[in-house]
């Protein structure tokens, strides 16, 4: 890491507009060269452009940081939730943590709608993962979904569907929430175990 501030960083990922000639100079040795890439790939007004780049992307994702900021990022996802929609299962499908982490915040940011919480909720209660990053993805989502939807995941915040760490960060995180209701909170904490 050299210590360069996430604006700064933002600033040159908007400069790049060869991302085919960055990528064939890129050597991924320094933490911020690879969120510049990320940052880059989420500027992208193509859509083919970013599929094509974004598994070589998810290869270089070694911590959250480099999965959370890009992924947030990638509006095309966003706007094309169908045709990247292969990529979220494939990501979630995947036994290592950051590519899992990655397809789960990229739910979280681009998917959280009326088309797909039904699908966000069911991996969300069969995905079960002994990795730390994993599971504190699936807690974000699963309050997101609550904060969201919460007629349709009130029922998932529960034993039967959670395991005890991904339930009790659930709902840490929902009581955490301004946009939850103190009664709601309360009723929550009352699931723990």
């Amino acid at each position: 890491m050299i210590g360069v501030n996430i604006p700064a960083l933002r600033k040159i990922a908007k400069e790049i507009d060869d991302i085919d000639g960055f990528i064939s100079c890129y050597q991924g040795y320094y933490f911020e060269e690879t969120l510049v890439l990320g940052l880059a790939l989420g500027y992208l007004k193509d859509k083919e452009l970013l599929a094509k780049y974004l598994m070589f992307y998810v290869e270089e994702i070694t911590d959250w940081s480099l999965c959370d900021t890009p992924a947030s990022n990638m509006k095309l996802i966003k706007d094309n939730n169908e045709y990247f929609f292969s990529y979220i299962e494939n990501l979630i499908k995947s036994d290592k943590e950051f590519r899992v982490r990655f397809g789960l915040v990229l739910l979280l940011s681009h998917y959280l709608n009326d088309n797909y919480i039904d699908y966000i909720l069911d991996v969300s209660t069969r995905l079960k993962s002994d990795k730390y990053y994993v599971n504190m993805a699936l807690s974000w989502l699963l309050c997101e979904c609550y904060i969201k939807y919460k007629s349709k995941t009130d029922k998932y915040i529960s034993s039967k569907y959670l395991d005890k760490f991904v339930l009790n960060k659930t709902i840490s995180k929902i009581s955490d929430s301004y946009r939850v209701n103190i009664s709601d909170k309360e009723n929550l904490k009352k699931r723990r175990v």
